[in-house]
């Protein structure tokens, strides 16, 4: 077994044991009064809270975490949106050219959607079967 070495000697008069008590500050042992409204861990915690619901107001609202991923997806939906108007707006613009440039297309448009023919030619309506009851 290790014996501690203790002070043997204590000091018996009173300068003796003033000089061994911590040196004060401002008037207290550690610098601050015992009693003050904020201890310093009230105030940590209070800080820690604040903290807490600054990050939580980030979160949340208009400019919050969730509503840059909702933006974030919606404009993702936008980009695939003008994807698929600029490959329909570059077929019309095939179209329109062929259109223009080929007599046989136009010719062919003319016949199925607006009912025409040439001289001596005869257009037949098929008309579908009608229900008998």
């Amino acid at each position: 077994m290790t014996q501690w070495n203790r002070p043997t000697s204590r000091p018996t008069n009173r300068a003796a044991a003033e000089s061994a008590t911590p040196t004060a500050k401002n008037g207290f042992i550690r610098g601050i009064p015992a009693t003050t409204f904020f201890s310093r861990r009230s105030l940590y915690v209070l800080m820690g809270l604040g903290l807490m619901a600054f990050v939580a107001a980030g979160q949340i609202g208009t400019n919050g975490v969730f509503a840059y991923f909702e933006l974030q997806k919606r404009e993702a939906e936008l980009a695939q949106e003008v994807a698929d108007l600029q490959t329909a707006n570059r077929d019309l613009d095939l179209r329109l050219d062929s259109l223009a440039n080929d007599p046989e297309a136009l010719e062919k448009l003319a016949r199925e959607k607006h009912n025409m023919r040439q001289r001596n030619e005869e257009v037949l309506h098929v008309l579908p079967p009608r229900d008998q009851d």
